[in-house]
This record gives C-alpha cells, sequence and structure tokens, in this order.
C-alpha cells in the first residue's frame, strides 16, 4: 500500500512529515474526504466541494454518507468532525453527442528535460517532500505574473486515484507567491474539483495555475492537471486565505 492511501482511510492520520507549517497539508485531509466518498458506491467520482474548517493534527475519523442515489448518479458527503467536509457527485459516464474540450495544455518541456526542484531546499513546507516537482513556469517568490506550471508526480510513484488527484491539485506551489519577495503564510479554505478521467499510469502529470484576484486576505487560484498526451485530468478552483 503506497503511503499516501495508508494515511487516508477512514481512520486519517496526519504525521508531522506531512505537515504544511504548524499542521497537516490541506491535500492530506481532503485526499482521506474524498478517499471515503469513492468507497461508498462503485461510481466514479465527477466532482466534489471541499471545505477545510480547521488545521489537521494527530488522527481523526472520516464519516461518509449517501444523501440521493439515483439511476445513474449519486450525492454524497463526508466530514471530518472539526476539521473539514465535503459534498460530492459520483456518476456513470453516458454517451451523449454533445462532447468537447476547448482547453489546450500549454507547449512545455518534457519532464525528462527539467531537472527536480527540491522545495524543501527552497524554504517549501514539509509535506513537499513527498511529491516530484519539475519545474516549467514560474516558481515562487521569482518575480512576474501570477501563474505556474509544473510536471508533478506523488514519490514514491503511484497511478493517482481520486484521493491522489485532489491532492496533487492542492500540493502545487501557489501562483500567488511567484510575485512575492518574501515568503507568505497561506491555507487552502476550500476546493472545487471537477474530475474528467484518472491517469491509468504512474507518470507525470502537468499542473497549470493562475490567480486573476487578490485583496483583503483573500486569492483565488484556477488549476488544470493534465496528462502528458494532453488529455484534461481535473480543473479546480481554490479559495486560499493569506496571512
Amino acid at each position: 500500500m503506497h503511503p499516501f492511501e495508508a494515511l487516508t482511510g477512514r481512520d486519517a492520520r496526519f504525521p508531522e512529515d506531512w505537515y504544511q507549517g504548524r499542521a497537516s497539508f490541506g491535500g492530506l485531509t481532503a485526499g482521506a474526504m474524498v478517499r471515503a466518498l469513492c468507497g461508498l458506491v462503485d461510481r466514479p467520482l465527477q466532482s466534489v466541494t471541499i471545505s477545510l474548517t480547521a488545521p489537521a493534527r494527530g488522527e481523526a475519523r472520516v464519516e461518509a454518507g449517501i444523501t440521493r442515489v439515483g439511476r445513474t448518479l449519486t450525492h454524497a458527503w463526508a466530514r471530518i468532525e472539526g476539521l473539514g467536509e465535503a459534498r460530492a457527485v459520483l456518476g456513470e459516464p453516458r454517451e451523449h453527442p454533445v462532447a468537447w474540450q476547448r482547453l489546450e495544455m500549454p507547449a512545455v518541456p518534457p519532464p525528462e528535460a527539467v531537472e527536480a526542484t527540491d522545495m524543501e531546499e527552497r524554504g517549501g513546507p514539509a509535506f513537499t517532500r513527498h511529491f516530484e516537482y519539475r519545474y516549467v513556469g514560474p516558481v515562487p517568490m521569482s518575480g512576474g505574473v501570477p501563474s505556474t506550471a509544473v510536471w508533478m508526480r506523488p514519490r514514491p510513484a503511484m497511478v493517482p486515484d481520486a484521493a491522489m488527484v485532489v491532492a496533487l491539485l492542492d500540493a502545487g506551489p501557489p501562483p500567488v507567491l511567484v510575485p512575492l519577495t518574501a515568503p507568505r503564510m497561506l491555507s487552502t479554505v476550500e476546493l472545487r474539483v471537477r474530475l474528467h478521467l484518472l491517469p491509468t499510469d504512474n507518470d507525470f502529470l502537468l499542473l497549470t495555475a493562475r490567480t486573476d484576484t487578490v485583496g483583503a486576505g483573500w486569492a483565488d487560484e484556477v488549476a488544470h492537471l493534465w496528462a502528458r498526451d494532453g488529455q484534461l485530468i481535473a480543473e479546480c478552483q481554490q479559495l486560499i486565505a493569506i496571512f
């Protein structure tokens, strides 16, 4: 079993090597709730909205249940008392004549063409040791516009399930940090994820993200996760608190 899977069961654990500052990386909390949701029914996750209400430390029990089961979709909920809650739609794929993808993955060098960046050595949080980062866009505190692009995969490598896809979306470098000259504490408050498909291997995935609006101590983020062949894996909107 991959370490991430072991930590994100119904009895979730938040060890210090997964911390972001004084508490756990939010993607670990979110991943535990997503894993519980996906275990309720044999239907793929289509979308999930996650609120992270308090920092996680130690251990916690994940509760999950079904709101309604329909012919092709299920509404479900999950929560970790005092730490977070999630609402999800799980549904069967359907043949339909209306289908397109207008977004295109940006043209960037392949991950083999760029060196890995040790985020901890750059002053990043402890949890980043569990991911591999290969930048093909701006890095935090480098100046420029608040956007980034980075090839990522879990460390050790695994074929990402829905829980890991959500964690990857939250593990990327926040683009709001790119224009800054000094680090700032950030905290993800809410994630809204649309999952289009699951990866089929443990290859790198490209995370692209941008921040369009910052003010009054809050920042938005829009992120996309791409397979190497240009297929869109997932997209995410985040609300981030800046301290």
